[in-house]
């Protein structure tokens, strides 16, 4: 264990250590320590938090990734396994798109790196894959009609 530097301790009691007597010097520094492995246990306790969570809405992304992929392939077809061929046919493409919109407008709000990923995409392409979904409902009512059905399906 570390010791407590003067400095240390103004920062950990917020007093200055100046014309204190020894013993209430002593108190002081135990007091120090306590807070500093309190507060080192609380940063632990975040850090694990953290990684649980992480971990959890790492978790979620799969579940939604394969419920959307799921519901998307079979309106269109396809066979799920050609999702992650490096296929620009057009069948293909359309369904990553499909996927990549859902997948953002989820309740769980998932980060574009997190939807890229099983793609082997970059979270640029993913921005391009919604505004090229969104577009294309703008502009093509059958294409608006066919997201709309796939909405009513994933909820």
């Amino acid at each position: 264990m570390e010791q407590i530097t003067g400095k240390d301790l103004v920062e950990l009691t917020g007093r200055d250590l100046l014309g204190i007597s020894p013993m209430s010097g002593v108190c002081i520094m135990t007091v120090a320590n306590q807070r500093r492995d309190h507060f080192a246990r609380l940063e632990e306790i975040r850090v694990e938090e953290l990684r649980i969570e992480e971990e959890a809405n790492k978790e979620s992304i799969v579940k939604a990734y394969c419920r959307i992929s799921k519901a998307v392939c079979a309106y269109y077809d396809l066979p799920i396994d050609r999702l992650v061929l490096r296929s620009r046919k057009r069948l293909y493409v359309k369904c990553r798109q499909i996927i990549c919109y859902f997948m953002k407008q989820h309740k769980g709000k998932f980060a574009l790196t997190a939807i890229a990923e099983p793609f082997g995409y970059d979270h640029t392409t993913v921005i391009h894959c919604i505004k090229t979904v969104q577009d294309l409902m703008d502009t093509e009512p059958d294409y608006k009609a066919h997201i709309e059905t796939l909405t009513k399906l994933l909820q």
